[in-house]
């Protein structure tokens, strides 16, 4: 089949969704097409993702498009949503320029699932799937904690009529708790929407004291990992201010291991932080990661901060930390918190009180049978979130 995928922002989560994507449908002998922008394929992950794949593989870009800052005023999402569609349609029909297309698979639905469901499939007449990530509107019927907002009812009311729509052949979601729910709602055609485990190929490359020593940090010190596109939203700012809190243990190391923006450059500017860095306690790696060095930062870490602020849907870096048996330290909202409790995969702590922090580190500081107990239940939570796995549902649904 000749498959187009279409995914303008080539960077964290979605190349490497996309890079899975590409390899398990290689592999079936299909011919993709890749619509993106242009800007995209500047980022280390878009070389990994597509220039590597080969003759397979045929890019098609259009001129980078700003779609404004996220908001959640519905007037403004909406325009934001219905612009991204039309960006989409741009890309697919640049693409069907070329070739006939067979099917559309949307790696990140998300930008714009409301608008298609009141809009329509902006794909003519082919059939289409894609991966859902950020639906929220279901989370009070499982007690999530995350903000209720009048537009919830409405958003459920078109997820259910992107369900219904004409051309779609199957709709993915990370989140598990999202499946439960419509499975058992009013909605029709619930069948199209699949779980699919949110995967990661991190390994073990070596052990933590190998790993610590690579790294440059002490061998018998306990590291505190923090991983990925560092940003404000990632409660790096609250982490650091609970380290002075009395229960915060005064040796415990922390890596930042990710490309910092400017306010996280500004934050370890700080008299704080160099502090800690003069006692050599932070350790920071500002850069994207390879796949060798993401797995040196995981072989070396012994807890994994998940403290995330006014973030309320599934985390990547969730997964991470269960497949290396690591327990984490969560915040208390949406999934991230939801599923830790459930899970018993490490602490919940309010991410908006430094001492909830302190006490969440020094516990599984003091209590090391405990950190590993959360840890092995990490590993067994996600035990089937593997690339494997995730090939074999997209590639089963797409050629059933």
């Amino acid at each position: 089949m000749n498959i187009a995928l279409i995914e303008p922002f080539l960077s964290g989560h979605r190349a490497e969704y996309l890079r899975w994507i590409i390899q398990a449908l290689l592999l079936r002998g299909h011919h993709l097409f890749v619509g993106s922008f242009d800007e995209s394929l500047k980022h280390p992950a878009a070389q990994t993702s597509l220039i590597e794949c080969g003759e397979g593989v045929s890019i098609v870009t259009e001129p980078t498009a700003e779609f404004g800052a996220s908001s959640r005023n519905l007037l403004r999402m909406s325009g934001k949503m219905l612009t991204f569609r039309t960006a989409f349609g741009r890309l697919y029909h640049k693409i069907r320029s070329r070739a006939r297309i067979d099917f559309t698979l949307l790696p990140y639905l998300d930008y714009c699932a409301y608008a298609i469901a009141l809009a329509g499939s902006p794909f003519e007449d082919s059939p289409w799937g894609g991966i859902v990530m950020r639906p929220t509107f279901h989370y009070s019927a499982f007690g999530i904690r995350a903000p209720r907002f009048c537009t919830d009812s409405l958003k459920r009311r078109l997820f259910c009529r992107l369900l219904r729509n004409q051309y779609l052949h199957m709709l993915f979601t990370i989140d598990p708790t999202l499946h439960e729910y419509i499975a058992r709602s009013d909605c029709e055609f619930t069948n199209r929407l699949i779980f699919l485990p949110d995967p990661t190929d991190v390994a073990r490359s070596m052990s933590k004291q190998q790993a610590k020593r690579a790294l440059g940090i002490p061998s018998q010190a306990q590291l505190l990992l923090v991983y990925g596109t560092l940003t404000g939203r990632k409660g790096i700012t609250e982490l650091f201010q609970a380290i002075h809190q009395p229960d915060f243990p005064s040796d415990m190391h922390i890596l930042l291991a990710g490309r910092q923006n400017e306010e996280i450059k500004t934050l370890c500017r700080t008299e704080a932080a160099l502090r800690l860095g003069n006692s050599g306690r932070l350790h920071a790696m500002d850069r994207y990661l390879n796949k060798a060095e993401e797995s040196t930062v995981f072989s070396a870490a012994d807890i994994v901060w998940i403290g995330y602020r006014n973030h309320y849907q599934m985390s990547g870096l969730l997964v991470q930390a269960g497949k290396m048996s690591l327990p984490v330290i969560a915040c208390e909202e949406g999934l991230i918190g939801w599923l830790t409790r459930q899970h018993q995969s490490g602490m919940v702590v309010s991410v908006k009180r430094s001492d909830s922090i302190a006490r969440g580190v020094r516990e599984l500081y003091d209590d090391p049978d405990r950190a590993e107990r959360y840890g092995s239940n990490g590993c067994l939570a996600y035990a089937s979130h593997t690339i494997e796995h995730f090939s074999r549902i997209i590639v089963t649904a797409l050629e059933g």
